[in-house]
């Protein structure tokens, strides 16, 4: 079962580093990885295109949070993070009172404490591998039928389907047009993304951080 683990482990981590490489190296590598899963996403297009976009990010949400919640032990993390932060405040009051010995005794603490750290700090990076071989082929399908008219037109079965949305704060942002940097696509996913995977998290009892 270990060996199993360890493979899957693996697999997500060569598969997770691949796809961002081949993201941020080959311009073409999005459509090739969009159409390749386009199959998956094809019940979608039976809705408005902003809803599509919404219950991905939705899915997205639950399963990232299933990842954070069974990859990586929630309370070794945070007890871990608080043990190390306790221990930076405490040598930056011996510090402040040019205590010597005691800013040796913490400092030699805090050495002891760096490989637990390191290893905690590896686990929190283990669900990221697993997370990005799911989200960057939801990214690129995003993105290439937000961009891509032909793909666009898949939604347009009754003339309903928006090309862009009335954001607040934003103003109109359509999806073709680039937001702060952003495909305006991949901006009303993210911004579909946050209050969802929130909700999703304190539904799990899913805590990040100390």
């Amino acid at each position: 079962m270990d060996r199993v683990k360890r493979f899957v482990d693996r697999l997500a981590m060569v598969t997770g580093i691949g796809m961002m490489l081949g993201i941020t190296l080959e311009p073409n590598f999005r459509f090739k990885v969009a159409s390749a899963v386009g199959f998956i996403f094809e019940p979608l297009t039976a809705l408005p295109i902003d809803i599509a976009i919404l219950l991905l990010a939705l899915v997205t949400a639950v399963i990232t949070s299933v990842i954070q919640k069974y990859t990586m032990d929630n309370e070794e993390v945070q007890e871990t993070q608080k043990k190390m932060k306790d221990l930076q405040s405490k040598l930056k009051e011996a510090r402040l009172e040019n205590d010597k010995e005691r800013v040796d005794e913490l400092q030699e603490e805090q050495k002891q404490m760096m490989s637990e750290f390191l290893g905690v700090q590896k686990q929190m990076m283990k669900p990221m591998f697993y997370i990005m071989a799911i989200t960057i082929p939801i990214f690129a399908w995003i993105y290439l039928i937000t961009t891509e008219p032909q793909y666009t037109h898949l939604f347009a079965q009754d003339g309903t389907n928006p090309i862009g949305l009335l954001i607040p704060f934003f103003g109109e942002v359509k999806f073709r047009d680039t937001l702060l940097v952003i495909p305006g696509g991949i901006f009303w996913y993210v911004l579909c993304s946050i209050p969802l995977s929130q909700f999703v998290r304190k539904v799990l009892n899913v805590r990040m951080g100390a």
